[in-house]
């Protein structure tokens, strides 16, 4: 049988699409010949070193999920009076390929610069657990200088706000400032654009400058830029395309650390409740500096500052890692476990509760348009942990067996 087929047949079956009965009879003659568990780790396998590029996954991942899904399928076949062994282990085998197509294959398309959009929005939980969590989306709070908080969401187009001689508008789900010549002469008003969890949102500076804002994220700078320099103020994540400017450096404070450009793309990643702050360099170059420590990256390298010490290093940087979020993704190479759910908190908005001491590593690949449920369960496959979804609370304990 063509593996193609399978796959469609597959992909219809783990979604609970009804099956023609052609379909139906392939699938079952198909499994029934494959009944023996080395099909399925086969095809695990070939999905982790085909389809997952080598920085991200190795060979223990797909050891790890395959023998989570024998745990699963076993458990399912010992408790299940309704079906027959082999459709309660293929169940959870169509399930877990198709998962692995949605969270591992889309990888390709990332790597080789092309949209994932079309990828990511198929990209739909198998089941939803008893309660679920909706991604987050374009939103937004603006603090203008007088204190006035705005709402901002993706709809509508508008003029915010006159300051200084500058226009606030947005449109198309983003904010712009329209500096007139005048503006350049009077003293600056400031702005705070705040995302919340559950939020993102985009910004371009009043030099033309880009930002894309992560969530639980916030960003200070002036209505105009008239000084010395072109200075922010940055809370969180924030991935910048920085106007060229070779008279006005562009500086990103954040926590007592300073970043220093004339004009290129970064991403700096300094959330409160984090050990360490990332600045990662894509293009053009960046000077990282904390006290008397100064560090310039060249493209490809990331900074890494630990808080508690205040030591600094550079080294290559995982750009697939980086910018996973402004493409969309959640991406975990070896991920401490409580890094995940610091992410998975701040997007979906949720507060996260460890029952157990738990200190496993994740790995995984996927959407950040899937709802949380889908999430936990592609997670849930490298083992280790056990989630559980409550209203607004995920509690993380040991992994159980399912009853």
């Amino acid at each position: 049988m063509e593996e193609k087929a399978l796959q469609d047949i597959l992909e219809k079956y783990a979604y609970d699409k009804p099956l023609s009965p052609d379909e139906t009879q392939v699938l079952l003659r198909y499994l029934s010949e494959n009944r023996e568990q080395p099909a399925l780790k086969e095809f695990i396998d070939k999905a982790i070193t085909e389809e997952l590029f080598d920085d991200l996954g190795d060979k223990t991942v797909g050891d790890r999920i395959y023998q989570n899904v024998l745990d699963k399928a076993n458990l399912i076949e010992s408790t299940s009076n309704t079906q027959p062994a082999a459709y309660s282990f293929w169940r959870v085998a169509a399930s877990v390929i198709f998962i692995l197509g949605i969270s591992w294959g889309g990888y390709k398309y990332y790597q080789a610069g092309q949209s994932l959009g079309e990828t990511t929005t198929k990209s739909t939980p198998v089941k939803n657990l008893a309660d679920d969590a909706l991604p987050g989306t374009d939103r937004a709070y603006l603090k203008l200088d007088n204190g006035e908080s705005i709402l901002l969401t993706p709809s509508g187009t508008q003029t915010l706000a006159l300051q200084g001689g500058t226009r606030v508008l947005k449109q198309s789900g983003q904010l712009s400032y329209n500096v007139s010549t005048s503006a350049k002469s009077k003293q600056a008003t400031f702005n705070t654009l705040t995302i919340p969890r559950g939020g993102k949102f985009q910004l371009i500076l009043p030099d033309g400058s880009k930002v894309w804002m992560n969530s639980a994220s916030s960003l200070r700078f002036p209505t105009a830029f008239n000084g010395r320099d072109r200075r922010v103020v940055l809370s969180g994540e924030a991935y910048f395309e920085v106007a060229k400017s070779k008279t006005l450096p562009f500086i990103v404070e954040t926590n007592g650390m300073e970043v220093k450009v004339l004009g290129t793309h970064f991403n700096v990643a300094a959330y409160h409740d984090d050990e360490i702050i990332k600045t990662t360099l894509l293009e053009g170059s960046v000077q990282v500096g904390k006290n008397s420590q100064k560090v310039l990256l060249s493209p490809g390298k990331e900074s890494t500052l630990i808080k508690a010490s205040g030591t600094m290093k550079v080294a290559d940087a995982n750009l697939a890692e980086a910018l996973a979020w402004k493409n969309e993704l959640f991406v975990f190479k070896n991920a401490d476990i409580k890094l995940v759910m610091r992410q998975l908190s701040r997007w979906y908005d949720m507060d996260v509760v460890f029952k157990d001491d738990v200190n496993t590593q994740l790995n995984g690949m996927i959407s950040r348009n899937t709802n949380l449920s889908g999430v936990i369960k592609i997670l849930q496959l490298s083992g280790g942990a056990h989630f559980k979804i409550n209203g607004n609370l995920i509690t993380v304990s040991e992994s159980a067996p399912e009853k």
